[in-house]
């Protein structure tokens, strides 16, 4: 494997990945495979060509059909609502998981209706009848 001609093809080495299916998307700057192998050649041929970054990537996923050959997404457009999705949804089950273990801690408030004046009358019949059960 030959080293990185410049800078702009050593940062696309560590971004895009083997495609080969067998090497677990490793990048180019590490896979030993023929399929990496082309890709770099590739490569060279495009830092030959004086491409820049934006533009050998453009190529890529013109060639490619898509940006899976990048060992992460491009951060722009919807590709930034991917990433900031999953952090939304934990940030809010965070909340739910906090309010429902606020609720849940609380003391339930007395009932009104146990302080009200109890009528000796309903009382004492109360007592009468509980007696006679004996």
């Amino acid at each position: 494997m030959q080293p990185a001609k410049n800078a702009v093809e050593g940062q696309l080495r560590d971004e895009i990945g083997c495609i080969c299916g067998g090497c677990e998307h490793e990048a180019l700057s590490k896979c030993v495979c023929g399929q990496a192998d082309q890709m770099r050649g590739e490569l060279r041929t495009q830092v030959d060509l004086g491409k820049t970054h934006e533009e050998i990537i453009s190529h890529f996923i013109a060639q490619y059909g898509g940006q899976h050959f990048l060992r992460s997404p491009i951060d722009k457009g919807f590709n930034r609502l991917a990433w900031l999705v999953p952090y939304g949804v934990g940030a809010i089950g965070l909340v739910v998981v906090g309010v429902t273990a606020r609720r849940w801690s609380r003391h339930p408030e007395k009932d009104s209706r146990s302080d009200e004046p109890k009528d000796p009358e309903i009382e004492e019949r109360l007592d009468d009848e509980l007696r006679n059960l004996d």
